[in-house]
């Protein structure tokens, strides 16, 4: 493109027309790319989707680039016979995750894939091998034959992308897998047709006419090819992802009505065994009982948990009224707690499940050694600040740095996910919980 940038010819400002639909192209599969990664990392605990389009569009993408930079090479030179083999193997690499996809949408038999697989992985195989012969032997022996003979065609950018013709053994090779792509998506457009996905029909439909049109120069010689082919297929590519998030919002349904089942499940022994410990309650001999008050105020604190995260929310208390409950499951653990300057109302639900977790952490942690604990609260500001201090030495406290990670935990397998969940659980009111120093002794920090 850079021979007309100072004569302003059609020829120009086809180029550059082609390089803006290459580069918006390249754009938007790597947007599409990069959407599906942030997808798998938001839903890294669901089950993996069948449909995976990251390496299909960053791919796809990569030829578009490469496609783009043919344009400021040398009209003739020969360096653009490796670019185009690497731009080859990217699209058979994209077309490898294409079929893949479009196999696992229509369900398509072992045989076929196998098959499918074949043509692929022996197109990439032949690319490989003409790109060392290139590196070893030069374009001549590899590709183009000893005279370079230069592309007839009248299309300026068609000269752009294949300067030369390719010998007869090369060409041959890229004749036999253009037909065998052009069969491939013949047979998708023919199975999509049973489907009702008119998106995807409509786009392998598309395809199908690209590929005729594609096969009429690889194979046959036509010489007025556009070479648009990495245009076409975004429109499955776009519904393939569509499938991919619409799989990731099924198993999101599927784990919340699961969510709430375990919630319903968990509250009906835990409201019966309250209800009987009100019972025992209302009896005289054990009335002043604080282990029966102990267990009665834990029941009734799961109970309150529980209906917090199945309604999504929970209705606010004083803090000081939130910590007393708390204080009074554990009968047995000198607590000593410090009101804050100004009664301030939080969010029932986290913050009694919070405190609950970590005096039970600090209870599991340090076993008969556990002497006191300390609950501090103060208003900083417009935050409230609230410090559960146990007497565990800080230096003790294996990887603190891992302390809120998922699976982290020194008390066995399976555990590590209290500590992770408080955490998440405190971000969601805007707050902050942290692991600090306090005087030598261990201590959590929330902060909202």
């Amino acid at each position: 493109m850079y021979e007309y940038l100072h004569q302003f010819s059609l020829n120009f400002w086809l180029a550059f027309g082609y390089v803006l639909i290459a580069l918006g192209a390249a754009t938007y599969l790597i947007s599409l790319g990069v959407t599906s990664i942030h997808l798998n990392r938001l839903s890294q605990n669901a089950q993996s989707s069948p449909i995976k389009t990251v390496v299909m569009c960053f791919s796809q993408a990569a030829v578009c680039l490469i496609i783009v930079s043919n344009f400021f090479f040398p009209l003739y030179s020969v360096y653009k016979v490796p670019l185009t083999l690497v731009m080859f193997i990217f699209t058979y690499t994209a077309r490898y995750h294409y079929w893949r996809n479009l196999s696992e949408v229509f369900n398509e038999n072992k045989t076929l894939r196998v098959i499918y697989n074949g043509i692929v992985v022996g197109a990439i195989g032949c690319c490989l091998i003409h790109l060392f012969w290139f590196l070893m032997k030069g374009p001549g022996p590899c590709c183009l034959g000893e005279e370079y003979i230069k592309n007839p065609a009248s299309n300026y950018i068609l000269k752009v992308q294949i300067p030369y013709l390719m010998n007869d053994s090369f060409s041959g090779f890229v004749k036999f897998f253009t037909i065998s792509v052009s069969l491939v998506y013949i047979r998708f457009f023919l199975i999509s047709l049973k489907s009702r996905d008119y998106l995807m029909i409509f786009g392998l439909f598309i395809s199908v006419l690209n590929i005729f049109y594609t096969t009429s120069y690889h194979a046959f010689g036509f010489k007025y090819w556009i070479p648009l082919y990495f245009v076409v297929d975004l429109l499955e590519y776009t519904r393939l992802q569509q499938l991919e998030v619409s799989h990731f919002a099924q198993k999101l349904k599927e784990q919340k009505q699961s969510y709430n089942s375990m919630i319903h499940d968990l509250a009906n022994p835990l409201q019966f065994t309250n209800l009987r410990l009100q019972k025992l309650k209302r009896e005289n001999s054990i009335k002043e009982s604080k282990e029966v008050k102990a267990i009665y105020e834990g029941t009734k604190s799961a109970i309150d948990i529980l209906n917090n995260y199945k309604n999504r929310g929970s209705s606010d208390s004083h803090i000081s009224d939130i910590v007393e409950e708390v204080i009074s499951i554990f009968p047995d653990v000198k607590i000593f707690y410090t009101r804050p300057h100004k009664e301030v109302r939080v969010n029932k639900g986290i913050i009694k499940n919070s405190l609950i977790n970590l005096i039970k952490n600090s209870h599991e942690a340090l076993k008969e050694e556990l002497e006191w604990i300390k609950i501090n609260i103060n208003n900083v500001e417009d935050r409230l600040v609230i410090k559960i201090i146990d007497n565990g030495k800080f230096v003790d406290f294996k990887s603190p740095e891992l302390a809120f990670e998922f699976g982290s935990s020194t008390k066995g397998d399976k555990r590590g996910v209290g500590l992770y969940s408080i955490k998440r659980d405190i971000e969601k009111l805007n707050g902050n919980l942290k692991l600090d120093n306090e005087e030598s002794f261990t201590c959590f920090t929330i902060e909202i």
